[in-house]
């Protein structure tokens, strides 16, 4: 038979019983998605407002918002905490609640709830109902990627007045790469330009994490190497630059306030700001300042404009075109070899963000080992200690694993001394005979010695011959000048990030005590330890920068320190250079979220079968629009979901005759090879026929408890028809009844609703002429809007039973009659 009209009820189990009902309706999804590298949201409020609608009901009849005796109050909650007052953007005007900011964006817990509270006091009875509804919108997040790689190793050899070296004969670099992978180890050349490290004897292979350098190998100009590593990203890189200290008859010695500058430009090059792109030389003779006595020039390599201080001395960078450049300081002064120091430049643009991983690093309580003329070590032996640390986190943690450590003669052959037989956290271990160079320390996983870790070397230094001449300049030699601090791409640092700053002081070769003084850091960064060096034993000091530090401001994209070390009596400033690594705009997201829903954006009614409702679909991939595979459509009907035939397309044009006073449709679009389901309803509110569902239970029971009866009012042209003989649902027969009398039997045991019809003498079951002439279908659908009861039907007749035990959370009950 034909469906003549069709509608549904829904019945939600909920704390609270109340005859007035309300839920909310939203104009936008409720999930959008942020992404970070691009600092967007989808959709945006900003720039679509959010509009929340309550719709309310009074006695299953629709109430207008601004009836008389309506009071609408709203309310928020972020996460679990508690309900509290509306905050600017946040407006409401006829009970509507509008939202115009991203207010997802400050919500740590990146849910956040809107309570609508209404209130109806009847104008004729003066009695008061409550009801409220709840709408939760939550905030899904693209992955941030960060690359990042960092060098340790020693940066100095020593020489004796003689021009022997006294000091360590190889130097081990280590790069500590994170979510990229090294691709090259490079040196500056005299020219300025980078190459890759000439193959040597010692370096198997320029690509690896370590790179061991010799005085002899090609690489120093001035008496000084600038060491680059290269990775996949582009972007991401780090240099370490290795000098060479020689005492002299007059042990002179020169030294730069700003040995390396880092200057952020954007994509085509510009750079953002020049502030403490300068250096000045300063030239000290047994721990005296005799700068002014030497003449000073400077020569910019090409590419690089600035300025000469009246002095001579400071040389301050105006314009920079090219990605690498430096600055020669040389002096001269009569009877003194000439001086040369180089001040590097290097032009960086923004790298992008990375995703969380598991590092794994030694730490070693000394990274040198000194031995004196008695072959006497200070300190007598070294303790390596493994950890982890997962992502950018300042937390670290201990690990145990394997050690295997070897010590060398040479600085380039090793032999095995110790292997772990279990997994440990530290190993103490005390060096083996008088002739070493070094000792290395390698991490294996835990369980053997199959898959390497890390790596740590330490190097043994003896004392050498005093000088022929002059008591011994006095150096600071600082192996940490510049570091680059990850950033959103709003300019707010990630997280905690802890910078390390080695230094060491000298007169002559000779290590002597050095202290360390800082300047004016800026707003997020502090000093979180300063420990100064002592004849046996490097200073550190550490400097943190707290989780969404702005350091100035978000558009600061870098800046300088000046560290005041004093060393031997003798006053020494050098300026640490720091740089932000923001976002790229186009940086690499993670896995992005998908959402899919059906709008209907001129309504979904249908008045007096006179027009039709689009149904439109939109799907957003992360926050981009994306287009789906393909689409099928379905109309909820007869207890199932059946296709529509021939609607793939994105959109479905409703028609009058597809819809029987109320249905349901859904749409189920592929995409990634995935598929996903949205779900959208349309009325007809002036059918030829319109079936009205009526509950004396109301919309809403409590913890499962009540009962009642579901009823059906068949409309035709606006005249009822098919009329109910009563509306008295009693599970007792009315007493003092007339003859014809009706009532409705309800029988709680049976789950039963039966017409009976008084004879005069008794209630007997109505006969068949006082039954429905027309024939009431109830299906049911579960709380996802899917078929219960296999898609057939549930009950039926015009009066059904229902109680609790129908309904679990939610249950929607759908009658077609024929």
């Amino acid at each position: 038979m034909a469906i003549k009209a069709s509608n549904q009820i829904t019945i939600i189990d909920i704390d609270d019983v109340g005859r007035l009902g309300v839920y909310l309706t939203s104009s936008l999804p409720l999930s959008a998605i942020y992404d970070p590298n691009t600092d967007t949201y989808a959709p945006s409020w900003a720039a679509t407002n959010l509009k929340v609608t309550p719709v309310l009901y009074l006695n299953d009849k629709a109430l207008s918002l601004t009836a008389p005796g309506v009071s609408i109050s709203w309310k928020r909650r972020e996460g679990a905490d508690s309900e509290g007052n509306l905050t600017a953007g946040e407006s409401v005007a006829g009970g509507i609640l509008t939202v115009s900011q991203n207010k997802l964006s400050t919500v740590s817990s990146r849910l956040l709830s809107y309570l609508c509270y209404v209130t109806y006091t009847d104008p004729d009875t003066d009695v008061t109902v409550n009801a409220q509804s709840v709408l939760s919108y939550s905030l899904l997040q693209n992955a941030n990627e960060l690359h990042y790689i960092s060098i340790d190793g020693g940066n100095v050899f020593l020489y004796d007045s003689a021009g022997n070296l006294t000091g360590d004969s190889q130097l081990t670099l280590t790069a500590n790469p994170v979510n990229v992978t090294i691709s090259q180890w490079q040196y500056r050349k005299a020219d300025g330009a980078f190459e890759a490290y000439p193959a040597t004897s010692d370096n198997a292979t320029v690509s690896g994490n370590t790179l061991h350098i010799k005085p002899s190998h090609a690489v120093f100009f001035h008496d000084t190497a600038v060491i680059r590593v290269l990775t996949d990203d582009v972007d991401v890189y780090d240099t370490v630059t290795i000098t060479k200290l020689r005492d002299g008859a007059h042990a002179v010695a020169g030294a730069l306030t700003n040995d390396a500058h880092t200057l952020y430009a954007n994509s085509s090059g510009t750079v953002s700001s020049y502030a403490g792109a300068a250096s000045t030389l300063a030239i000290y003779e047994n721990g005296s300042d005799i700068t002014n006595t030497f003449t000073v020039t400077t020569t910019p390599s090409s590419g690089i404009t600035g300025t000469q201080s009246s002095d001579k001395k400071t040389y301050t960078v105006t314009g920079m075109t090219v990605d690498n450049g430096y600055v020669d300081f040389t002096a001269v002064r009569s009877g003194y070899a000439s001086i040369t120091k180089c001040f590097v430049l290097t032009r960086v643009k923004a790298g992008t963000n990375g995703a969380a991983a598991r590092t794994y690093f030694i730490e070693t309580d000394t990274l040198v080992l000194n031995k004196n003329v008695n072959n006497v070590f200070t300190p007598s032996k070294v303790t390596f200690q493994s950890f982890y640390r997962d992502g950018t986190s300042a937390a670290r943690s201990a690990y145990s694993g394997r050690f295997k450590i070897e010590e060398s003669t040479d600085g380039s052959a090793y032999t095995v001394k110790y292997i772990s037989t279990a997994n440990e956290a530290s190993k103490e271990y005390t060096p083996s005979a008088a002739n070493i160079a070094a000792i290395r320390c390698t991490l294996y996983a835990a369980g053997g010695t199959t898959t390497a870790l890390d790596t740590q070397t330490v190097l043994i230094t003896s004392d050498g011959r005093t000088g022929a001449a002059g008591a011994g300049g006095s150096s600071v030699i600082v192996g940490n000048e510049s570091q680059v601090i990850p950033c959103s791409s709003a300019g707010n640092a990630l997280s905690a990030t802890d910078i390390v700053i080695p230094f060491a002081g000298y007169k002559g070769t000779v290590k002597v005590p050095c202290s360390v003084a800082v300047g004016a850091l800026p707003t997020g960064m502090t000093v979180k330890s300063n420990t100064g060096s002592t004849t046996a034993a490097d200073g550190s000091l550490v400097l943190t920068v707290a989780s969404g530090a702005s350091l100035g401001s978000a558009d600061t994209m870098s800046g300088t320190v000046d560290l005041t070390f004093t060393c031997n009596g003798t006053t020494v400033v050098k300026k640490f250079t720091w740089t932000k690594s923001k976002a790229a705009v186009n940086g690499t997201n993670g896995v992005n979220a998908v959402l899919f829903q059906i709008t209907s954006p001129a309504g979904n009614i249908i008045f007096n079968s006179s027009n039709n409702v689009s149904l439109e679909t939109v799907m957003y991939s992360g926050t981009s629009t994306v287009t789906p595979s393909s689409f099928v459509w379905k109309k909820y009907a007869s207890g199932s979901w059946a296709s529509i035939s021939g609607q793939t397309a994105s959109k479905l044009t409703v028609t009058p005759d597809m819809v029987d006073g109320y249905a349901s449709f859904s749409c189920t679009a592929v995409y990634g090879g995935k598929s996903y389901t949205a779900y959208a309803t349309v009325i007809d509110k002036q059918d030829n026929y319109a079936v009205e569902c009526i509950s004396t239970m109301g919309l809403q029971i409590k913890n499962g408890q009540g009962y009642g009866v579901i009823y059906y009012r068949l409309f035709q042209g606006g005249t009822e028809v098919d009329a109910l003989k009563s509306t008295n649902f009693l599970t007792a027969a009315p007493a003092n009844p007339a003859n014809g009398d009706f009532y409705y039997a309800v029988n709680r045991t049976a789950k039963t609703v039966t017409l009976k019809k008084y004879n005069g003498t008794t209630w007997a079951d109505a006969a068949a002429s006082d039954l429905p002439k027309e024939t009431y279908h109830t299906y049911r659908l579960d709380k996802n809007s899917l078929p219960l009861d296999g898609g057939e039907v549930w009950k039926t007749g015009k009066a059904i039973y229902i109680d609790g035990s129908d309904i679990d959370e939610k249950c929607t009950f759908v009658v077609e009659v024929e």
